[in-house]
């Protein structure tokens, strides 16, 4: 049995800040979602695909709110 609580996964590897930093900035503007989004639904016609941009940004600001905690409380910790 694995403790479920002490489980950690890497969102990106070392090497891809790059991609992260890009991802970022698209997802804040939306306009790089969106552009996919009419891309995909152009493809594939089906209004889920307009959920991407809402998704994408969700992703960035939780992940960004997660990072800040994390960092935050190591300095706390004196980490």
């Amino acid at each position: 049995v694995q403790d479920q609580g002490k489980r950690r996964w890497s969102v990106f590897m070392k090497g891809d800040e790059l991609k992260l930093i890009i991802f970022v900035v698209y997802s804040l503007t939306i306009v790089k979602p969106l552009i996919d989004s009419v891309k995909g639904f152009m493809r594939i016609p089906d209004m889920a695909w307009f959920v991407h941009p809402i998704m994408c940004f969700g992703t960035t600001i939780v992940y960004g709110y997660a990072s800040i905690n994390q960092l935050l409380a190591k300095k706390k910790l004196g980490i």
